[in-house]
């Protein structure tokens, strides 16, 4: 049985994977790490939101979470194009990645749409600045309950 933690820890392995600039990826964190040159990729439970729903004449409950992977592109000063681009960009890969790879280790709600969002401006944390785009991800899977 699949729980939240592991749904997170699936789209986060499965990014991580994919997407080459990704230098740091967490579940456990809520900042980037400092040693992060590129993206880094924290998947927290800030802004999750999960639906159960009874299905009658079954001892099944069906959950869809709204997973929210935070994507923090280091701004490069030297180079601001390629990080406005980045940010603008990552979260549209990651999109094609998940649906590309969707039913090997997660499952995307069907009949649900990703949604993506970046920061008004830059965030800064320690030294260093970031633009993070969010992008939540919509995921199922059913539970025994009785």
């Amino acid at each position: 049985m699949a729980t939240v933690t592991s749904i997170a820890t699936a789209l986060m392995d499965t990014l991580n994977t994919a997407l080459a600039d990704v230098d740091y990826a967490s579940i456990d964190e809520y900042l980037p790490s400092v040693k992060t040159e590129k993206v880094a990729l924290l998947v927290t439970p800030a802004g999750q939101a999960d639906v159960g729903r009874f299905q009658s004449f079954a001892s099944n409950l069906e959950l869809t979470h709204r997973i929210r992977c935070e994507f923090w592109v280091k701004i490069d000063k030297a180079d601001m194009a390629a990080t406005m681009s980045r940010a603008r960009e990552i979260p549209l890969d990651a999109m094609r990645i998940l649906l590309s790879n969707d039913g090997a280790s997660y499952e995307l709600a069907p009949n649900t749409e990703m949604e993506s969002s970046t920061t008004d401006g830059p965030v800064t944390t320690g030294n260093a600045s970031y633009l993070v785009a969010a992008l939540i991800v919509p995921c199922w899977n059913q539970v025994e309950v009785i």
